[in-house]
């Protein structure tokens, strides 16, 4: 709950696949704690909006479910706007990396909507998700991964 430094006594603080993780008081609490340890002119470096990552690139599957989503979705608890607001801190720059072999195949989709893996498929509810589950079943190569996500990198000072 607090980080053992004193108030603006880093230089650097390094928040990779955290704030995803974490419920949306847990995450903000976490956010100002960084803001307290930094000192003027440190850096805050971050994953941002890890999860819609899996959502884009072209991908079939990802087609069929991201209208769902979107409409049950809660506001990402790792939006840069979300982190800037909260530490105070201004975006200063971006970079991507590739989740090398994690492109997820119609298949693996379907599993993880059944297993309730996904945040969101909870509001959307048992028709909506049955209906994303025959769509996704008619789709080509089951077993065929989808493209690798692109994750997003920032820093804030």
């Amino acid at each position: 709950a607090r980080l053992p430094l004193p108030d603006r006594g880093a230089d650097v603080v390094v928040m990779i696949w955290l704030l995803h993780l974490l419920d949306a008081a847990t995450s903000a609490a976490a956010l100002r704690e960084a803001a307290r340890v930094l000192r003027p002119g440190g850096t805050l470096i971050t994953t941002v909006d890890k999860d819609a990552a899996a959502y884009v690139g072209g991908d079939p599957a990802a087609a069929l479910i991201s209208p769902v989503r979107e409409a049950h979705l809660s506001p990402p608890g790792d939006a840069p706007g979300r982190v800037a607001a909260l530490t105070g801190l201004a975006e200063r720059g971006r970079a991507a990396f590739t989740g090398h072999g994690q492109g997820r195949s119609p298949r693996r989709w379907r599993e993880l909507l059944a297993e309730g893996g996904r945040h969101w498929a909870a509001k959307a509810g048992p028709e909506a998700l049955a209906g994303l589950d025959r769509r996704l079943a008619a789709l080509p190569g089951q077993d065929r991964p989808g493209p690798d996500p692109v994750y997003t990198l920032a820093a804030f000072g």
